[in-house]
């Protein structure tokens, strides 16, 4: 994602609307040569990326978790109620975050009480599929985004009542080896509790074979 649309867009900013064209081209070339997922483990991309963005990249992996567009700070300015899709395999979950942030803050009462969101076995390209990664999670996961997200304009911006969404939760989350969906009135559950699971290995987690495991102890990141 940041080589495809953040690395073009910076390449713009910095040659200027009349910048020179092979300078470009140059750039992306670069980039297009380069096997990407193929570097692992992560921290062998920095002496390969180009120099402009290596800070950046430096400064995600020594924060991956920072909120680098401020949500947070914007809650209070949301006017309008919010649907949203999000899955457990999916990289920007933290969208689950900026729900909670909208019911506590939210500029209107609507935006507050109105928002609803759906927690699925998806990925971020593959939401409301059945199938994520090769895994089959069973008929119940697969939902109807698309038909979803009309009743819900049909519902606030035409004035349609029957909207069976807004009798229910605000969440509803799918409970993975269970297959069942479940609601709640906030997000994470009152009744959920945190545990932090880290990721080691001797060194070669970055290989298929390499022998990265998970545990609740907190070990050196690799």
């Amino acid at each position: 994602w940041w080589l495809n649309t953040i690395g073009p867009d910076m390449w713009r900013r910095e040659l200027g609307q009349d910048g020179v064209p092979a300078a470009a081209q140059e750039l992306l070339t670069e980039l297009a040569a380069t096997n990407w997922l193929g570097i692992l483990p992560w921290s062998k991309l920095l002496p390969v990326v180009p120099k402009r963005m290596a800070p950046w990249i430096a400064q995600w992996f020594q924060r991956p978790a920072a909120d680098c567009w401020h949500f947070a700070e914007g809650h209070h300015q949301v006017a309008v109620p919010n649907l949203d899709f999000i899955g457990w395999y999916d990289h920007c979950s933290g969208r689950g975050r900026q729900h909670a942030g909208l019911q506590r803050h939210g500029a209107t009462e609507a935006a507050r009480l109105g928002s609803r969101i759906f927690i699925g076995p998806w990925n971020h390209v593959g939401l409301g599929q059945q199938q994520a990664g090769g895994i089959d999670f069973g008929p119940s996961a697969k939902i109807d985004v698309m038909g979803t997200m009309i009743a819900w304009f049909d519902y606030w911006l035409r004035g349609r009542r029957e909207f069976p969404l807004m009798t229910e939760e605000a969440v509803r989350y799918f409970v993975v080896g269970a297959g069942v969906w479940r609601q709640t009135a906030t997000w994470p559950p009152p009744a959920g509790s945190w545990e932090a699971w880290q990721l080691a290995s001797q060194g070669q987690a970055g290989q298929h074979d390499g022998g990265g495991h998970r545990g609740a102890r907190s070990v050196a990141a690799v």
